[in-house]
C-alpha cells in the first residue's frame, strides 16, 4: 500500500528495508501534530523563508508507549516560480547507529495536488526498494547525486517523505561484517569458501551504498553549506535548501552524535 503522509503525522524513522545503513533512529515512532499549511499565517516568519534552514529542538512523545525523543527540526515555506507560496518542507535530523539521517516531509494546502518524489526501483540493487535521485552540493565541491528513500511504516510507503544518510566512519566495516558473518553452512571448510565470496559481494555492496549516501558524517560536522535540491514532483521550480550545518542547534546535535563514534 502506498500512502501520502499528512503534515499532521511526522515521520521519525526510516524504512527497515535499507539493509544495515539506513536503520534510522528511535525504536518508538513518535507522532506530532502541527498546523496545516492552510492554517499558516499569510506572512510566515522570516526564519521560515529563503533557502537556509534554522533549527530548533522539538520533543515528540509517542501517544501509546509514552516514550519521548528530541530531535532538531527545521521548517521552510517554498515559493513557486510566480512568487507565491506553494508548500512547505519540514526537515528532521536523527542520530542512529549508522550516523545522522535527515528526513524531509513535504506538504501543501488543502485542495492542491499532493506532493511526492519521483520514486523508482533500481534493478541492479536486487531488491524492490523505492529510491529517488537527489542532487547535493557540499560547500564548493562538485554536485553529488545521492539516493533518498521514503519512510516506510509496516505496509505503508509515505511517498511525500524522503530520507538521506550521512554515515559514520565504521558503518561500511560493520555492514560488511554483518553480511559476511550471516553466511554460514555448518561445515567449517565450506564456510570459509562461502565467506570469501560473500566478502567480495559485501565489499561491492558497501561501496555502492556508500557512493549513493548523502555523504560521510564528517561533512555534516565540518561543512559550512550543504545544499539539497529536492525533486518534489509538484513544486516548480525544485527547491534548493541549505541544511546550514553550522547552525548552533544542528551543529551541537550532530557533534554529540559524532562523538559516539569517535570515543
Amino acid at each position: 500500500m502506498i500512502s501520502t503522509r499528512s503534515l499532521s503525522i511526522i515521520a521519525s524513522a526510516a524504512g527497515a528495508g535499507w539493509l544495515v545503513m539506513f536503520m534510522a533512529v528511535p525504536a518508538a515512532r513518535a507522532q506530532n501534530h502541527t498546523p496545516h499549511p492552510a492554517a499558516a499565517p499569510s506572512q510566515p516568519a522570516d526564519e521560515h523563508l529563503g533557502p537556509i534552514y534554522h533549527w530548533h529542538m522539538e520533543k515528540k512523545t509517542d501517544a501509546l508507549s509514552g516514550e519521548s525523543s528530541t530531535q532538531p527540526i527545521g521548517l521552510k515555506f517554498v515559493a513557486g516560480s510566480n512568487g507565491k507560496l506553494q508548500g512547505l518542507v519540514r526537515a528532521t535530523a536523527y542520530c542512529s547507529r549508522n550516523g545522522v539521517s535527515v528526513f524531509f516531509l513535504t506538504d501543501v494546502s488543502d485542495g492542491d495536488p499532493k506532493p511526492g518524489f519521483p520514486w523508482y526501483s533500481d534493478d541492479s540493487r536486487g531488491d524492490d526498494e523505492q529510491i529517488a535521485d537527489v542532487r547535493i552540493r557540499v560547500d564548493d565541491r562538485p554536485v553529488h547525486v545521492a539516493q533518498g528513500f521514503p519512510d516506510v511504516e509496516e505496509h505503508q510507503v509515505y511517498t511525500n517523505t524522503l530520507g538521506l544518510l550521512f554515515y559514520e566512519p565504521h558503518t561500511a566495516e560493520r555492514a560488511e561484517n554483518d553480511q559476511v558473518n550471516s553466511v554460514t553452512t555448518g561445515l567449517p571448510a565450506l564456510d570459509g569458501l562461502v565467506r570469501g565470496v560473500a566478502k567480495q559481494a559485501a565489499q561491492s555492496n558497501v561501496q555502492s551504498w556508500q557512493n549513493s549516501a548523502a555523504g560521510p558524517l564528517s561533512d555534516l560536522v565540518n561543512a559550512r553549506s550543504i545544499r539539497v535540491e529536492l525533486p518534489v514532483t509538484t513544486f516548480d521550480p525544485k527547491p534548493v535548501l541549505d541544511l546550514n550545518p553550522q547552525d548552533p542547534v544542528l551543529h551541537k546535535f550532530v557533534t554529540e552524535c559524532n562523538a559516539k563514534f569517535t570515543r
